[in-house]
Parts: C-alpha cells; sequence; structure tokens
C-alpha cells in the first residue's frame, strides 16, 4: 500500500438525523464464501469467521454507509467524517479526470457474482463461486474501462491491490455483468492508514484471476466438509486467520503448538489432546485451563516487559509502536457530571442509557450533538469542566504501547 495523500479540505455538511435512521436493517444475500474473507482461507482453507460485531466494525459500517449516500452523519466523529468527505472527494476527482464525459454507469454497492456456478452448503445454494458486494465503480460509455474502489476504514494490514484477492473476485464479477471490459483498475483506500493501493489489470490477466479464486473456494468447500466431520487436516494456523476463526479453540494443529509451548513449562504433564469438545475429564481440563494461564501470562508479561522497557527507555520503541499515555477516571458526582450533561444538550434518555455513568458513553453523546468540527473539542470540554468541578477525579497516570497508524501486522 502507498502513502494515502488526502483531498478533501473540507467537512461535509452535516445532517442531524442519526446513521440508525438512515442505516437499512434489511438483511443483503451474503456467500458463504464471499470475496472478503478468501484472503483467510487462503492462509488456512479450514478458516471461518466467528461471527458477531464490534465497535470497529461498527464503525467501519458506519462510514461505509455515510460514503455510500453521500450525507454525513451526527453519530460520526469529526476524523471519521473528514476520512468520509476524502473518500466521496476521491471518486469525483476519478470522475472528473479519468472519466471526463466518458462515463457509462456508475454502481454504488454493485452485488458482483464472479460466475454462473453455484455452491451448496448444506441445503442451501448459493450464486456463484463467490459473489459479494463491493463500493463504488466506475465504467466508461464505451464498457471497454472500469475502475472498481473499495474502503477500508479499519487499522489492519490491507493486501496491495496487486495481489489483493477480494479485489480480484471483485473485477471478475464485474466483467461477467460487462463482458466488453478490457482493462479494470482496483483501488484500496484505507485513510486512517494513511495508505491507498491501486493495479491496473488487462484482459488476458482474467483468466489467471480466475483460476486463482476458484482453486481458494474449492479448498475452503474441501476443508468445510471435512472438519464438520472432525478432519483438520487441512488447517494451517497463521496470525491473521487465526486471529478471527472459530475454530481456535478445537484446531488440533494450533492444539499441537499450544501443548509444545506447555511441554516446555515444569511441571505441566499435558494430555495429547486438548480439544475443548473432547475434554472430558476433568484433571485434562484443569491441566487445559493451566496451560491457559501460561500462554496469557507469558503475553502479559512480555508486553508488561516491553512497555516497561520503552518507559525508563524513550530511545528504545518497538518498531510500529508508539508509546501513549493515559489516566484512569472515576465519578465522584454522578449528579455533578448528569447536571453538567445537561448543559451540553445530553437528554433524560440518554443519561437513563449511561445510568451508571460510562463517561465515555455521555461524551459520544456530547458529540454527537456540537457542529462538525468540534465535537472532540465539545467532549474535551466537557471532561475538564468535570475535573475542574471536582465531579471525576483520575488516576495515576500509566503508559502502554499502541500500534502506530499505517504499520503493517
Amino acid at each position: 500500500m502507498g502513502t494515502w495523500t488526502p483531498r478533501a479540505t473540507f467537512y461535509m455538511e452535516e445532517k442531524t438525523k442519526s446513521a440508525s435512521e438512515v442505516i437499512s436493517d434489511a438483511e443483503r444475500p451474503h456467500h458463504p464464501f464471499s470475496p472478503s474473507s478468501l484472503g483467510l482461507r487462503e492462509e488456512c482453507p479450514c478458516y471461518e469467521s466467528r461471527g458477531g460485531s464490534s465497535l470497529a466494525a461498527e464503525r467501519g459500517t458506519l462510514q461505509h454507509a455515510a460514503v455510500e449516500i453521500g450525507e454525513d452523519f451526527a453519530d460520526l466523529e469529526d476524523h471519521e467524517a473528514l476520512a468520509v468527505a476524502d473518500c466521496i472527494s476521491f471518486c469525483e476527482e476519478l470522475e472528473r479526470g479519468k472519466y471526463s464525459g466518458r462515463i457509462g454507469h456508475i454502481l454504488k454497492e454493485p452485488h458482483l457474482v464472479v460466475d454462473a456456478k453455484h455452491i451448496k452448503v448444506g441445503d442451501v445454494k448459493h450464486k456463484g463461486t463467490t459473489a459479494g458486494y463491493c463500493d463504488y465503480v466506475i465504467v466508461s460509455k464505451d464498457e471497454t474501462e472500469a475502475d472498481i474502489v473499495d474502503w477500508k476504514f479499519g487499522m489492519f494490514e490491507v493486501t496491495d491491490a496487486e495481489f489483493n484477492i477480494q479485489g480480484q473476485s471483485y473485477l471478475l464479477g464485474l466483467k461477467r455483468r460487462f463482458p466488453k471490459l478490457k482493462r479494470i483498475t482496483v483501488h484500496f483506500i484505507a485513510p486512517h492508514r494513511d495508505e491507498m493501493s491501486f493495479h491496473t489489470f488487462e484482459e488476458e490477466d482474467f483468466p489467471g484471476l480466475y483460476i486463482r479464486v476458484c482453486r481458494a473456494v474449492q479448498a475452503a468447500v474441501e476443508a468445510r466438509n471435512k472438519t464438520e466431520a472432525g478432519d483438520f487436516s487441512d488447517a494451517r494456523p497463521g496470525f491473521s486467520a487465526c486471529l478471527f476463526c472459530k475454530h481456535i479453540t478445537k484446531c488440533p494443529p494450533l492444539i499441537e503448538r499450544m501443548i509444545e509451548i506447555g511441554m516446555k513449562v515444569n511441571p505441566l504433564e499435558l494430555p495429547s489432546d486438548l480439544n475443548v469438545e473432547v475434554v472430558s475429564d476433568p484433571k485434562n481440563a484443569g491441566i487445559g485451563l493451566r496451560l491457559a494461564g501460561v500462554v496469557k501470562g507469558w503475553a502479559e508479561g512480555y508486553r508488561s516487559f516491553i512497555t516497561t522497557k520503552t518507559i525508563d527507555r524513550l530511545d528504545y520503541v518497538p518498531d510500529g509502536y508508539t508509546l501513549v499515555s493515559s489516566q484512569r477516571r472515576s465519578v465522584v458526582s454522578v449528579s455533578g457530571v448528569k447536571d453538567l450533561a445537561r448543559q451540553y444538550g445530553v437528554v433524560e434518555e440518554e443519561l437513563d442509557a449511561a445510568s451508571d455513568i460510562a463517561l465515555g458513553k455521555v461524551e459520544a453523546a456530547i458529540k454527537s450533538r456540537a457542529p462538525r468540527g468540534t465535537k472532540g473539542t465539545a467532549a474535551q470540554e466537557f471532561s475538564r469542566s468535570c475535573e475542574e468541578a471536582g465531579y471525576v477525579e483520575k488516576g495515576a497516570p500509566f503508559g502502554f504501547l499502541k500500534m502506530s497508524k499505517g504499520v503493517k501486522q
């Protein structure tokens, strides 16, 4: 990924509506082997998402929605709104520059299916070897050239466009919809990492990309059938795949690695299998918990040692990290915090939702009401006012290491 140069020098005109009023709850059909999962499935064919959501995912969904409809949300933080404006500006420049007078189609969140095949999972057939929704597409008037743009609002590494199987899957789906396409450029924009990547694929590249996608899906389908029968022989443990995989507690190859760690620690005597689904002996279960404690203890100890070393020696900072200082806050006067929050426009319903007075929730409510460009400042003023009035006290400062922006994992 190259360095991302923000193009927007403005904030969008903020609307008072919240994201929940705009984002539809309607479920879109999702392919079980979607383009966004294929990179992890190439790393390990047995990979299966844990599902669920996270705060980071929800923030990303919110920003995607804002770009798609071209509107600002009160829920967006200032830096998130600026990232959204940058993405919209990027597409506008692409339309004006590269496609000036030559635009044939602009597609937002198109559903792209790579072929006419069907993948059967259980009793359900899914159309296409893979299929998914890319963020933005421009197709030329003669339908021979196109640009695919996909936003990445997270902080994790994004594989370069030249090698990114997700983008290649979208390309194949677009080629199927517009058969005359001869040249397609795929862009990945990661505004919060200050990175962007693009690559132009020619028509002669398309067959090889299709073979890659088919191989990845075929391997994943075969691996799923095996894992359902308890066979994890295709598993290849790796950092990225294991981090998000639902099989992490029962994957034999990964468990074997954990046992290898445990074997080096006396006096642990580990059983041959620590699969959580088959551990029935209370003694073995207890040993497994001790191993979990060892692994967790090592990880926490390592992080603590490196953090302390960084604090003691400011010339020693781990590559890809920065030392951040913070302080825990405790509420001294609940009524005082509530009174002050009301002055910032926080309503009773929101205060009731934060009945335990989670200061972060109150500050989020304040940000949602502050004018665009002042959201962070308003929350800081509220926090400072609470401290000055004695409603909130700060604990002793402590330091921790935070991954730097633009660092690949």
